[in-house]
Parts: structure tokens; sequence; C-alpha cells
């Protein structure tokens, strides 16, 4: 990250941290002018050598599948319960 300021690299390194991989991407993208795939791919082993240093760093969202089923499950049950009032 040589060819950021101190401020652009803790914000790039923050927003690795808080779990918003593709703002770090579109930031180092901003700040270098370099390609997607480079800034892609540095934003990736940056974030490996983050995790490598302390696995806890980076937070990680277990929103998924499941949350998706469960949001779906519940609309199906308020429609029915809807459907037979």
């Amino acid at each position: 990250m040589t060819d950021l300021n101190d401020e652009q690299r803790q914000e790039i390194l923050d927003a690795i941290k808080s779990g918003k991989k593709i703002q770090a991407i579109k930031s180092y993208r901003e700040y270098t002018g370099q390609g997607l795939k480079e800034s892609k791919e540095f934003i990736d082993r940056l974030t490996a050598q983050l995790l490598e240093e302390d696995p806890d760093a980076i937070q990680t969202s277990k929103v998924g599948c499941g949350t998706a089923m469960v949001a779906f499950s519940i609309l199906v049950m308020l429609t029915y319960v809807g459907m037979v009032s």
C-alpha cells in the first residue's frame, strides 16, 4: 500500500476489518488507479495477511441461505394466516 497516504490506508483496512471487502476494492481502485482485477487481488492478499496475523481481526457476516429461508417461511406463514382469517 505504498501508493496510499495514511488516511487512505486506514480507510481500506477499516473496510476490510468490518467485512466491507467490495468497498475496500473500490477505494483502492479510486486511490491508486489500478484495474478491478489488480485491486481485487491486492485486497484478497491483504485480507489473507490480516487473517493470518489475527484470525478475529475481520468481521464475518453469517447471513446466507438460512436467513433467506427463515424470512421466506415467515412470509408464507403470514400469507397463510391472512388467508385463513
